[in-house]
Order: structure tokens, then C-alpha cells, then sequence
């Protein structure tokens, strides 16, 4: 019964949370970031304290759906305090309206199926023409890419209300949002790529275990890695696409993705096991990120990728090298730090920071400083 309750539960928590999505996004426009980021560190905060708590009293799993629930609701209520005065609550239906919504996100509701078959048929196929024991090996691999495809959300997630509120009005501002995030994401895009692709063998058994069959995992992992630095830019500019209103075009190429990747996957998944599925998701991934790259130039101009990832390169190959030699005697909770310690000196070292990261780094600095002796005089009174 507990079970059954729990999912009962859970359906209606996530019910409630698609219908109150709105106020999110809403905060997002209007350039609130930092009210979203403390309602949701306060639904974590909420809902790991009372999991914890009710874990310890020896509560069974309905009573961590109660804790992920309340923590949910908390965050909610954060988000429409923030925004009720300017969109508040209000029942109706208006059919017009409804329409227009409808036939508005028909484009994007296109765009995200087909790139969840992009992304999620090549382990469909692998159940059907592998078996059970590759589907497995490939799958441990793919989790950890979804793990590390959540960074490009949080980044673009802060930067693209900034870049919608200036295409009409100011297009040089908007070049010039575009132009930093995407070099940001490309100085981590790097390192994770090339770390990632060195301490594979430490990551799958740290996580997975080799005792338990998943050594296989490793060679998956260290193909599928390659296309981060391609999934990171895709997934950058396929948004910019959205908020200039050329949705469409990021339509087409996520039909287009989805269609190559299932040819490709049937002509290598026979002959290459689960190599073939990632060499097949990075041929994919090369081939997104060249037809956005067409369609993003008439928006933001020509952009030089070879020199915004020159030094991020070279600077991961200097972290990758120190890594290599490492590995063999260290574990992976402290080549983690040691690799993003020495890619961080590398970059420094052949001035990687421009002008405006030094600019940054002197408000950090500014700030870190307000607050300590904040803190100081705090103490003293």
C-alpha cells in the first residue's frame, strides 16, 4: 500500500509542478536569476533535511516522496511570492488563446521529441540487436554524459534571458552575450573532454565497480566524451535559434539528428557493438553542430571557433598530460582537483583571461572582501 501510495503521490507532486512551471520561466525573462537559484537551493536544502530525518526515524519510501514533495512546494511558493504581483493566479479558459499557445510551441513540442529519440533510441536499438549485458555496459557510460550535459544548462540557463531581452533592441549586445557564454563553455568543454576521456577506467570503477562487469563501460565512456565539446556549443546555439524566433531551423536539425543517428547506429551497432553507437553519436554531434554554425552566422556574424578554443585546448592538453601519469597511482577523488588545479595554472600561465574575466575576477575579489569584513565586524559587535 505504502508503494502505491508513494506513486500516487508522486504523480500529483509532479502534476502540480508542470502546471505551476510557468512562474519560472516568467522570473527567467524578467532577469531574476537570483530568486530561482535560492528557491532551488532551498527545495534541495528543504527536501535532503526532511529525507534525512525521516530516514533516520526508519520511514519507508513514501515518506521521501513527502520530503521531495514539500521540498518542491517550498520552491514554488518562493517563485510565485516573487512574481504575483505581476502575473498572479487567475482560472479561465479562452480558447483563442489556447490555439495560439498551441500552434506557437508546436515547433518547439516537434523539436524536443525528436531530439529525445536522438538521444535515447541508439540504447533502444542496443536492447533489441546487443542484448541485455552491452545495453548495460553502454548505458553506465551514457548516464555520466547526462550527468556532465547538465553543466551547458545551468550556464545558458543564466545568460539567454539577458540575450532575448537585448535581440530587438540592442544586436551587439547580444552578439557580445553570445560570443562570452560561448567561450565559456568551451574553456569547460575542454578540460571535462580530454580529463574525462584519462581517468574514464577510475570514473566507471569508482561508480560501477569492474567487479560487477562494467570494464566495458570504459571504452564506451571514452568515445562518447568526445562529442562534449560539440553537445555543450549545440545545445547553446540551438537556443539562440529559439529566442531569435528561428525556432524552426532548430526543428530541422533535430529531425535531421534524429533520423542520422538511427542510420548510423544501424549501419555501426551491428558491426561495432556500443563503440559504434558513440562513434555514431559523435558523427551526429559534428554534424548538429555544423549546420547550427550555418544557421547561426546570419544572426551573429562569422565566429572563429578555432580561436576561442585555441588556448582552452592547449591548456587541457598540458592537464591531460599531468593526468596520464598520474592516474596510475592516485585515485579519482584526487585526480579531480589536481586536474582542475593544472588546467586552471596552464590557462593562466599562457594568458588565457581577457580583459573582461580579469574584470570579473576583480568584483569576486571586491565582493569576497565586502562580505569578510561584514563578517569581521559582525563578530566584533
Amino acid at each position: 500500500d505504502s508503494v502505491r501510495y508513494a506513486l500516487i503521490l508522486a504523480l500529483l507532486s509532479c502534476s502540480t509542478a508542470a502546471f505551476l512551471e510557468i512562474y519560472e520561466p516568467y522570473l527567467q525573462a524578467m532577469q531574476m536569476i537570483g530568486i530561482i537559484s535560492l528557491a532551488k537551493v532551498v527545495e534541495r536544502g528543504t527536501a535532503l533535511l526532511l529525507v534525512l530525518i525521516f530516514l533516520l526515524q526508519g520511514k519507508g519510501i513514501l515518506w521521501v516522496i513527502i520530503a521531495v514533495s514539500a521540498g518542491r512546494l517550498v520552491k514554488d511558493f518562493i517563485l510565485i511570492s516573487a512574481s504575483w504581483k505581476d502575473i498572479g493566479f487567475k482560472l479561465g479558459f479562452n480558447i483563442n488563446v489556447w490555439k495560439d499557445l498551441f500552434i506557437k510551441g508546436l515547433t518547439f513540442m516537434t523539436t524536443n521529441v525528436f531530439l529525445y529519440i536522438y538521444f535515447r533510441l541508439d540504447i533502444v536499438m542496443f536492447s533489441f540487436m546487443k542484448g541485455d549485458a552491452v545495453t548495460g555496459w553502454y548505458s553506465a557510460a551514457y548516464k555520466l554524459m547526462d550527468i556532465i550535459n547538465f553543466i551547458p544548462f545551468l550556464i545558458i540557463g543564466t545568460t539567454l534571458p539577458g540575450m532575448a531581452g537585448s535581440f530587438q533592441n540592442n544586436n551587439l549586445l547580444m552578439q557580445d552575450i553570445f560570443r562570452r557564454t560561448l567561450r565559456y563553455l568551451i574553456i569547460l568543454a575542454f578540460p571535462i573532454t580530454i580529463g574525462g576521456f584519462i581517468i574514464a577506467s577510475k570514473a566507471i570503477d569508482f561508480l560501477y565497480g569492474f567487479n560487477y562487469g562494467f570494464s566495458n563501460s570504459v571504452l564506451a565512456m571514452r568515445v562518447l566524451i568526445c562529442c562534449t565539446i560539440f553537445l555543450f556549443v549545440n545545445y547553446f546555439m540551438g537556443n539562440v535559434l529559439n529566442i531569435v524566433g528561428k525556432q524552426y531551423h532548430f526543428t530541422i536539425v533535430g529531425i535531421g539528428a534524429a533520423i542520422l543517428n538511427i542510420i548510423l547506429n544501424l549501419l555501426l551497432i551491428p558491426r561495432y557493438s556500443f563503440v559504434g553507437a558513440g562513434i555514431a553519436t559523435v558523427l551526429s554531434e559534428v554534424a548538429i553542430f555544423l549546420v547550427l554554425s550555418y544557421f547561426i552566422r546570419d544572426y551573429l556574424g562569422g565566429i572563429n571557433f578555432f580561436l576561442i578554443a585555441l588556448k582552452p585546448a592547449i591548456a587541457a592538453v598540458g592537464m591531460g598530460i599531468i593526468l596520464y601519469f598520474l592516474q596510475f597511482s592516485l585515485g579519482i577523488l584526487l585526480l579531480i582537483p589536481i586536474g582542475i588545479l593544472s588546467y586552471a595554472i596552464v590557462f593562466l600561465l599562457i594568458n588565457g583571461l581577457n580583459e573582461h574575466d580579469r574584470d570579473i575576477i576583480m568584483l569576486l575579489k571586491q565582493e569576497a572582501i565586502r562580505l569578510v569584513n561584514q563578517h569581521i565586524r559582525y563578530k566584533t559587535i
